[in-house]
């Protein structure tokens, strides 16, 4: 069903903005993949990121280097 998109952006130059506009999925993928796997982005890698909080410095350190 044909409809209306109204995308409001400070960067209607990027190219996923541009790809969205000329409706090409094939260029977006193309240009996305390449950029995902120079950056070690997934599906090229896995991310992970643990926060640890504590006012004590040392029991810090310690579970830091637990996860290591």
């Amino acid at each position: 069903m044909p409809g209306k998109v109204i995308i409001q952006t400070y960067s209607p130059e990027n190219f996923c903005i541009q790809c969205s506009k000329k409706q090409n999925y094939d260029e977006f993928y193309e240009t996305e993949i390449l950029l995902r796997k120079q950056l070690k982005y997934p599906p090229f890698c896995d991310i992970i990121m643990c926060a640890i909080n504590s006012s004590d410095k040392e029991e810090v350190r310690k579970s830091i280097t637990k996860i290591i």
